[in-house]
């Protein structure tokens, strides 16, 4: 599948002749490991995969950077959400490849969370400051 790759081999002072001379091989993520390891919630430094990933984006995937690593600053369980349900679809074969890194693929998966999650932000921005305070407080106390 492509989610790690070979990245040098570490030579052994002891053991069989054979790994003596070929030594035990070492991995790191590919591109598309890193854009997996960002949907695993147990995965830690994800900022710094994060940062990885874009890294080695084009230009169609540079567009949500920026989106992304606001969201990540204000938002950071629900912007890794998004990594978790583009990956899931990837598994459950409703987006054919998980490169590019393509956004509008999910437009395509009819997820009830995604859509509850933007129905809740766009009624925020409507509500007026007391109501915004009163919504928070509301679910400050059920979570």
């Amino acid at each position: 599948m492509e989610i790690a790759e070979e990245d040098g081999r570490l030579p052994l002072r002891r053991g069989p002749k054979a790994l003596q001379e070929k030594g035990i091989p070492y991995y790191k993520l590919t591109k598309k490991g890193v854009l997996v390891a960002l949907s695993i919630s147990e995965v830690k430094n994800r900022e710094k995969l994060l940062k990885e990933f874009f890294s080695k984006s084009d230009s169609k995937e540079k567009e949500y950077e920026r989106i992304i690593t606001s969201l990540l600053e204000t938002s950071p369980n629900f912007t890794y959400s998004i990594f978790q349900k583009y990956v899931k679809a990837f598994c459950d074969n409703k987006i054919k490849d998980l490169l590019p890194f393509d956004l509008s693929k999910l437009k395509d998966v009819s997820d009830e969370s995604l859509m509850i999650q933007k129905e809740i932000l766009e009624a925020f921005l409507k509500l007026s400051k007391q109501d915004k305070e009163e919504a928070i407080r509301f679910l400050n106390e059920i979570t």
